[in-house]
């Protein structure tokens, strides 16, 4: 009998009989476990049986670890509505040309808690004795919490303006024409009457519009074109909203056109704006609008998984997509705005390890990916 033969076929039959252990899934694991580079597991072993013959034993460290991505729950921030950063971006941009060219101070506040002191700030800057002010105020939705803010801190904002005398004050306020018709904007002459303008700030009622940008430049030049000017010394528009302006056809007036009006007048208009951007609470995803940021699959594929360094994300149409990446900790690595079908990254300069790609569409679906980086 040839023994060599037995004892090889015997040592064969041991090593068919093995299993390879599944990783245990666990329905939120708190911790994502990974494969070490020196885990002996993940790695090749050879048993050498004869300079002929060889069995090798073969884990594969990336099914392990792509079954513990799968399985692991991360929890991430909710999607937000992109576009209300961006058009708040670009009218940080266009407030800032208006003022320096109608020689005033922009001013960006990242939540209300400042409106006042910035408010009193503004003042002082663009006040005189016997100058003309407007205080100029967005009454829409999304300002409710910034004009409670004005209207307990009203007596401090008016304090202000009397220290300067002779100062005649109105007050105006706006939202979207397109949206509230012939009532989408006010405008009060106080004169010196500054209990009646407080009073008057008290009583602002907050208006709904559907949408976030406002007729900022339409209200403007109602402003200008008013007939409550009469100061010699200095002229002034405090502008105090959250939401960029309407650009055409939904406006009857342009950037141009409210600074080359402003400069028509003999005494310069000063333009002081005040830009409270939104707080994160207040671009969350709504109750109502659970199913426009419903989770769906199948129209965007990511790959290389694993990834070695340059990643793809292939979309199903030309739109504009917002691609976030998290790491398993929950904390964003990548932010991206892209138009386009095809969305390439090299993210070799992160470590290691397990990711969470966020698509986000145009009509505010998105997608998730978990995938490997393995450089």
């Amino acid at each position: 009998m040839n023994f060599k033969l037995v004892f090889l076929s015997l040592l064969a039959l041991s090593f068919g009989s093995c299993k390879l252990k599944e990783p245990q899934d666990t329905d939120h694991p708190t911790e994502t476990s990974t494969v070490a580079d020196n885990d002996t597991s993940a790695a090749e072993e050879h048993v050498v049986i004869s300079e002929t013959d060889t069995v090798v034993t073969q884990v594969d460290s990336f099914k392990i670890y792509s079954d513990q991505l799968a399985s692991t729950y991360v929890r991430l921030p909710p999607v937000y509505q992109h576009e209300i950063f961006e058009e708040n971006e670009a009218a940080t941009g266009k407030f800032s040309k208006l003022s320096k060219a109608c020689n005033g101070r922009m001013k960006v506040l990242m939540n209300s808690s400042a409106v006042v002191s910035e408010m009193t700030s503004t003042i002082k800057a663009a006040s005189a004795t016997e100058s003309d002010m407007v205080i100029l105020i967005d009454r829409t939705a999304s300002m409710g919490d910034h004009i409670n803010k004005v209207k307990e801190g009203i007596n401090q904002i008016i304090d202000t303006v009397k220290k300067y005398k002779g100062t005649r004050l109105a007050i105006a306020t706006y939202g979207d024409k397109n949206y509230e018709g012939p009532w989408w904007f006010k405008f009060k002459n106080f004169e010196t009457n500054y209990n009646q303008a407080a009073q008057y700030v008290k009583d602002i009622e907050i208006i709904g519009n559907p949408d976030w940008p406002e007729s900022v430049y339409d209200a403007v030049m109602q402003c200008l074109q008013s007939d409550f000017w009469q100061s010699k010394k200095k002229c002034s528009i405090i502008l105090v909203g959250d939401a960029p302006p309407q650009e055409k056809p939904y406006c009857d007036y342009t950037l141009e056109d409210v600074i080359s009006a402003s400069r028509e007048r003999k005494v310069r208009m000063n333009f002081y704006p005040i830009l409270i951007l939104p707080e994160i609470r207040q671009v969350r995803i709504s109750e109502e609008d659970k199913d426009k940021y419903e989770n769906i699959t199948g129209n965007t594929t990511l790959y290389p998984n694993p990834c070695r360094g340059k990643l793809t994300l292939t979309m199903e149409k030309t739109s504009t997509y917002y691609i976030e990446i998290y790491n398993m900790n929950g904390e964003i690595v990548v932010n991206d705005q892209h138009f386009g079908i095809i969305w390439q990254r090299d993210i070799s300069d992160l470590p290691n390890g397990g990711y969470i790609a966020r698509v986000i569409n145009s009509d505010h679906t998105f997608e998730l990916f978990k995938f490997i980086l393995q450089h």
